[in-house]
C-alpha cells in the first residue's frame, strides 16, 4: 500500500527513520548523556552547531543503508537475515556498542572506508571535542558525500526494483 501514496517512498524511510532515531536520542541518549555529565562532569561542546550537523547526516547515512537493505524484499522472499546482520553490523562497526578505539588499527583502517563510523562514532568525537576544526571540515564532508551516494543509490535502485515488481494474487 506504501507504493499507492503520493509520498516519495525514499522519503517516507527516510523520516521513518528520522523518529526512530529521534526516539532513541530523546529517551536513551538523553538519559545516558546526563547521567555520564552528573558522573564525570561531561560539558556540551563549546559550539553544538557541528555536532547537530553531524548528528543529521549520521542519520541520514543510517536512513540510506537502511532503505537500501529494505530493497532487498524486492529480490528475496524473506529479508529477516538481511535485516539482522545489517543491524548487527551498524551496531558494532559505528561505535555504538564499542568504541572504535578499542579494535585492531587495521580494522579502523578499514573502517575508515566504510560509511558506519559516519552515524555514531564520527558525531560523539565531535561532541567531545576530539577532532579539530579542520578534522571536524572533514568529518562533515565525508559524511555529506556518505549521505548524498546511499541516498542517489537508493534513489536508483528503488526505481529498478519498482519496474521488476510483479503482484499477484487477490
Amino acid at each position: 500500500m506504501n507504493l499507492l501514496k503520493p509520498v516519495s517512498y525514499q522519503l517516507y524511510i527516510y523520516f521513518r527513520a528520522f523518529g526512530g532515531i529521534l526516539f532513541q536520542l530523546l529517551f536513551r541518549g538523553a538519559t545516558v548523556l546526563t547521567i555520564w555529565a552528573l558522573w564525570v562532569g561531561l560539558t556540551p561542546p563549546d559550539s553544538p552547531v557541528p555536532f547537530i550537523m553531524s548528528l543529521i547526516f549520521g542519520v541520514l547515512i543510517y536512513a540510506g543503508i537502511a532503505f537500501l537493505v529494505g530493497l532487498t524484499t524486492f529480490h528475496i522472499e524473506n529479508n529477516a537475515g538481511v535485516l539482522f546482520a545489517t543491524t548487527a553490523s551498524i551496531e558494532l562497526l559505528s561505535g555504538t556498542l564499542i568504541p572504535l578505539v578499542m579494535f585492531p588499527s587495521w580494522v579502523v583502517s578499514i573502517l575508515d572506508y566504510l560509511p558506519f563510523k559516519m552515524i555514531f562514532y564520527i558525531p560523539m568525537q565531535i561532541y567531545l571535542g576530539r577532532l579539530g576544526v579542520e578534522e571536524t571540515v572533514s568529518a562533515l564532508t565525508v559524511q555529506v558525500i556518505w549521505a548524498s551516494t546511499l541516498s542517489i543509490a537508493g534513489f536508483f535502485l528503488f526505481k529498478t526494483s519498482v519496474r521488476k515488481l510483479t503482484i499477484q494474487g487477490g
